[in-house]
Parts: structure tokens; C-alpha cells; sequence
């Protein structure tokens, strides 16, 4: 049966509405209703349930097969990373977020992030991207940010963290965190410190970080970093690029 009329209406509808809650990743969906025409639909309603079940949709539609070929979304690419996390932000959007326990989150540019808050912990899963977080105290239930290499903990503070190619950075910017590393490892940061974690060893960086949240008021910062990528992630929203 053709579509048509009211059908068509919704058909749009539903596009549109997935196009807001995808964001920069509906492209990639609209490409399995062109490429995969037969199982389009099924994975277009599943993808259009609320959002607290989306992340069981998308697994029910890899499970079925529905993402064959090149848009394979598995939880290991970033793409796959936004489309099943709790938090996201596409290519040039920043978002901020208040979280169930009055905890501030930002997420920068292209960023993906899990939650996992019950009564016995306060955890952010950092997925891929970069995210700055004002924690609501709570000695009770420390607030944890997880990323590939170790966790970040703190009780009451501020501080950016960021998930590199093999690294995790963090910066803090108001009192004080330990992080840890996979093996056990811990180094206590203040205020105005940071450090890469690696697979190994957390290492202190010398000099004052703090420039590398600018990206908080839309400012970006190129230091050692490759350019292109940078601009790549941020070039929607960039409103001033300085070098140093």
C-alpha cells in the first residue's frame, strides 16, 4: 500500500521527531531506511520509543540484524556510544544537564555519557567526549565519573573530565578528587591541578589547565592538539580559535 494522505503526515511526523532526538545521528538512520528498506520500519518504531527505553530498542535492533552492513551502531564507536547513551551531544552542540541529585553536568561538542544513580551510588560513565561536572555534595554516595582508563571521585567539587585516544584527562577546578586507576592506583588532585590517565600511570601536568574549559563559554583553545580534529568537533558553534 502506497503512502498517502494521513499516512504520509505521520511518516513525517515520526521523522522529524526522531530527527530532534537523535540529533547529528539521524543522518545515519535515514540511511538504513534507503539501504535496508524491509526492516526499516520495525527499527524506526523501536528507535521511536521514550527515551528511557531507547537504548534496549537499539540493542533489540542489532540483535535482529537490523543495522547490517556499514551501519553496524555497536557500543564500541562513538556513534553507536550516543545513540545508546542517557546523555549526548552531536557534532558542534553543547548541553547542560541538571542530574537527579542536583549534580550540574556539561557535556562539550560530540559527547556521550551513562548514568548509573541509585541509593547506594552516584555514577557518570564517561562513553567518549568531554564533560564538566559541578557535584552536589553527598558524603554518603561520592560521585564517580568512569572512563577506559580509571574512575574520578569526588565529593563536593568542580572538575572537567575528558576521554582522549588512549588517556583520560582531568582538570580540576575547585576543590579536590582522587583518581583512580583500572590497577588501583590513585593520585589526589587540588585545585588548579590535573593529569593524564593512562593504562599505567597517572601523570601530574605541569602548568595551569583551566584554559582547556573555555570550551564552556564557546571558546576553544588549540595547544598540541591536532587542528583539524578540533575544528571538526567544534566548528557549528566556534566563535574564537587561539593559539598559543
Amino acid at each position: 500500500m502506497g503512502i498517502g494522505g494521513a499516512s504520509w503526515s505521520w511518516h513525517a511526523q515520526a521523522w522529524a521527531k526522531l530527527q530532534e532526538r537523535l540529533g547529528g545521528s539521524f543522518n545515519t538512520v535515514r540511511a538504513l531506511d534507503r539501504r535496508v528498506p524491509g526492516q526499516a520500519g520495525e527499527a524506526r518504531q523501536l528507535l521511536l520509543q521514550p527515551h528511557g527505553s531507547r537504548r534496549d530498542a537499539l540493542r533489540v535492533i542489532a540483535g535482529l540484524g537490523l543495522l547490517g552492513g556499514g551501519l553496524w551502531l555497536g557500543a564500541r564507536s562513538p556513534l553507536g556510544d550516543s545513540l545508546l547513551a542517557d546523555l549526548h551531544t552531536g557534532r558542534g552542540q553543547r548541553q547542560d544537564f541538571t542530574l537527579a541529585d542536583g549534580s550540574r553536568l556539561s557535556l562539550n561538542a560530540d559527547s556521550a555519557v551513562d548514568l548509573q544513580f541509585d541509593e547506594q551510588q552516584r555514577l557518570v560513565i564517561l562513553r567518549h567526549g568531554e564533560l564538566m561536572i559541578q557535584v552536589a555534595a553527598d558524603p554518603r554516595r561520592p560521585l564517580r565519573v568512569r572512563t577506559a582508563q580509571g574512575e574520578i571521585r569526588a565529593l563536593g567539587t568542580r572538575f572537567l573530565v575528558s576521554q582522549e585516544q588512549d588517556a583520560s584527562r582531568v582538570v580540576v577546578l575547585q576543590h579536590s578528587v582522587q583518581a583512580r586507576l583500572i590497577d588501583g592506583t590513585t593520585l589526589d588532585l587540588q585545585e588548579d591541578q590535573s593529569a593524564l590517565m593512562n593504562a599505567r600511570h597517572i601523570t601530574p601536568v605541569v602548568g595551569d589547565q583551566r584554559h582547556r574549559a573555555d570550551w564552556l563559554s564557546g571558546r576553544l583553545n588549540v595547544l598540541a592538539e591536532t587542528l583539524p580534529i578540533r575544528v571538526d568537533r567544534y566548528s557549528p558553534w566556534l566563535t574564537l580559535i587561539r593559539a598559543k
